[in-house]
């Protein structure tokens, strides 16, 4: 808990698209969705510890998630 040691404040910058499809033959409505997080693949530090030795868990890097759901 000293300022040595301290995880510098960050900021992350994730992206959520989705669109909502309503005119498919045989479904009510398909949705798809995109959504990246850490869009800029911005290296940060989460948390750390200190017992002696100042350890640091690094954050996640840029990641991408594409989904779908259908309505019957």
């Amino acid at each position: 808990e000293t300022d040595s040691t301290a995880v510098p404040a960050y900021t992350i910058v994730s992206l959520n698209l989705g669109y909502r499809f309503t005119r498919i033959p045989g479904l009510a409505a398909a949705d798809l969705k995109l959504r990246v997080n850490n869009l800029f693949d911005y290296e940060y530090e989460s948390f750390g510890y200190n017992y002696g030795e100042a350890r640091y868990i690094v954050g996640a890097t840029r990641s991408a998630y594409v989904t779908l759901g259908v309505e019957l």
